[in-house]
Order: C-alpha cells, then sequence, then structure tokens
C-alpha cells in the first residue's frame, strides 16, 4: 500500500525541484500547503469501510503534496543569504527541519493517545488529521511571507557602494587638465640628486661670463 506513494514521491520530487528553479518558489510552497491541508481534511473523514485503493490514491495525493513543500522552501530560504551563508542557512535550517519533525511526531502521537481513551480510536484518528489541516492552513500565510531575494544593486548600497554619475564632458576636461599639468611638471622637475639653481646662483654665473 506504501509503495505507490514512494514511487510517486520520488517522481514529484524531480518534477518540483525543477520547477521550483523555474517559477516563484513561494507559489508552489503556498500551493503545496493548501494541498496537504486538503487532503489532511479529506483523511478526516476515512473509517474502516474505506477500501484499500481508495487509501492508496490518499496515500499518493499526501506524498506528492508533501513533496511540494520541501524543495521550494529551501529555494525561498537559501537564496536570500549570501553565497559564504549558504552552508551555514542549508545546516540550520535542515536542523529545524529535524527538530520540527521529531516535535510533531513525538505531539501527534501523545494527542493520538489520549484522544483514544477519550474517544474511539477511529474518532481520534479523524481529529488528528482535522488538527493537522488546520495548522497546514494557518502556515500559509508565513510561507507567503518569506522574503525575496535581494536585488544585485540594492544589495551593492547595503554593502557600502554608491552609484557615481559621471558627465563625459567633465571627463575629457578632467583628462585633459590631467596631461596639461603633467607636461608643465615635466619641464621643471629634477631629480633630487640634482635640484633647481637658485637665483643667486644663477646671477653669479653671470657675472663671472
Amino acid at each position: 500500500m506504501l509503495l505507490p506513494g514512494a514511487v510517486v514521491m520520488e517522481i514529484a520530487r524531480l518534477l518540483v525541484g525543477r520547477l521550483a528553479d523555474t517559477i516563484e518558489p513561494r507559489v508552489i510552497l503556498a500551493a503545496g500547503l493548501v494541498s496537504l491541508a486538503l487532503v489532511g481534511y479529506v483523511f478526516s473523514f476515512v473509517t474502516p469501510l474505506m477500501t484499500a485503493p481508495w487509501l492508496v490514491l490518499l496515500l499518493i495525493w499526501m506524498r506528492a503534496s508533501t513533496e511540494c513543500i520541501f524543495p521550494p522552501l529551501n529555494v525561498a530560504a537559501l537564496r536570500t543569504l549570501g553565497e559564504p551563508h549558504v552552508a551555514m542557512g542549508a545546516g540550520v535550517l535542515h536542523v529545524i527541519m529535524g527538530l520540527g519533525a521529531a516535535v510533531g511526531t513525538a505531539g501527534t502521537a501523545s494527542l493520538l493517545g489520549r484522544w483514544t481513551h477519550l474517544y474511539s480510536q477511529v474518532a481520534a484518528f479523524q481529529q488528528i488529521f482535522l488538527l493537522i489541516s488546520w495548522l497546514y492552513m494557518a502556515t500559509i500565510v508565513p510561507a507567503l511571507l518569506i522574503m525575496p531575494p535581494k536585488r544585485e544593486k540594492e544589495s551593492r548600497l547595503r554593502n557600502g557602494w554608491q552609484p557615481v554619475l559621471i558627465n563625459p564632458s567633465s571627463l575629457m576636461a578632467t583628462e585633459t587638465g590631467r596631461r596639461s599639468g603633467n607636461e608643465s611638471r615635466g619641464a621643471v622637475l629634477r631629480s633630487p640628486d640634482h635640484p633647481l639653481p637658485s637665483e643667486s646662483s644663477c646671477a653669479l654665473a653671470k657675472n663671472r661670463s
């Protein structure tokens, strides 16, 4: 029963990964959350009388919807970081995902055990999936609020780069003045070993002649 869902999950992972590189990943992420919320709501109506083909279809739907979350989430979260921080950001993101999976699994199992004692096992199962459906609906808005990537111009301005507007006429005038200044300095400059003669030495040499 789980094999078709696993095969569809791997195929969906490749397709969603390719799709996340071409369109806005937040849109794919929101669509995946909506799909998971819907399949959770449908699972809240599952009873022992449901046949195996319907359960297989629901599992395929759930696995495909799950793969619409993780690849776009990685792209949307890591594209806001600079290149030196991508590795650290990927590590932190996977640690947070692991903690969330562990806490979510433990919390779901605890609630399922408690509600099984209060209600029947089928009712507890349905209530758990209804709760999961509402939680997925609540995460759609935070997913859409993930920061988009900075533009290259904005990142340069924030890093201390300032735009400079150059006037071609002023650039030509500056270059002309620089050349004339170099020529005038070249006519009078001497090396430190041969300094320019003073006025008194010039007059003394004239009297001797």
